[in-house]
């Protein structure tokens, strides 16, 4: 399964339920760019989850059982690059027998990984799907 930064909250709200509730069989999931919690995008200094943020993947991360793809550019302005450090080091501590692996693209921005940053992007893709079927 794969979540890009093109419509990133929907999907990640639906994905995180199909997760929990289906018998829908996934074998890995990439998340590109993602972030730690919607209000955190804007306050990245709280340090509590608000009662209004419903997208707060960071308290979610733990129930992806399955081997993650992270992939973040390191010039992202629109969801800081430590938002997506920061789940996979969460998903890593939570599951540390599965392939979790990084792809952390210098210079890329938010949604500039796959036309600007072609290759790295198609290698690690390639080498997780690899790993994981």
């Amino acid at each position: 399964m794969f979540l890009n930064p093109t419509s990133n909250v929907p999907p990640h709200f639906f994905f995180f339920r199909l997760l929990l509730f289906s018998t829908f069989l996934v074998r890995g999931v990439i998340l590109q760019s993602t972030f730690l919690s919607a209000v955190r995008v804007v306050f990245d200094s709280i340090p509590l989850d608000w009662l209004g943020d419903i997208f707060v993947n960071q308290s979610k991360i733990g129930y992806i059982n399955k081997p993650v793809l992270f992939l973040h550019g390191k010039a992202d302005d629109v969801v800081p690059f430590p938002h997506g450090e920061k789940l996979f080091h969460l998903h890593r501590e939570k599951f540390p027998a599965l392939r979790t692996s990084n792809t952390w693209i210098d210079h890329a921005g938010h949604n500039d990984i796959e036309s600007s940053f072609t290759e790295p992007y198609l290698r690690s893709l390639t080498s997780f799907l690899s790993n994981i079927s």
